[in-house]
């Protein structure tokens, strides 16, 4: 089992394993790799500490920074709501006929 094989024509160490005739090469990932890899997992695991990620049966958890999607949509549609307010109140306030003759309205 220590003996080490080398493949002929690749000059490369073999795992060992051989299936039909054909030997699988010993060749790790590049050490770049492996770090970016790492790193996405510590990645991962602080974005969910931070941010709400695992769903549980009743609730999901709340994450450090207390982040809402709900409430980020929610401000987003009152200032929305806000900004269109005046405009619905002129549309409230006129007929049809007067609406059509405005041109700001019909915009």
């Amino acid at each position: 089992m220590s003996e080490k094989h080398i493949d002929e024509f690749s000059g490369v160490e073999t795992t060992g394993h051989e299936w039909d005739g054909i030997r699988e090469l010993n060749n790790p990932m590049p050490r770049w790799w492996v770090w970016t890899f790492y790193a996405t997992i510590v990645w991962a695991l602080g974005y969910a500490i931070a941010y709400p990620a695992i769903p549980m049966i009743t609730d999901a958890t709340k994450g450090m920074l207390g982040y809402s999607s709900r409430a980020e949509l929610q401000q987003n549609l009152d200032q929305a709501k806000a900004s269109q307010t005046t405009l619905h109140d002129l549309i409230a306030a006129k007929t049809v006929h007067e609406i059509d003759s405005d041109s700001a309205l019909r915009e």
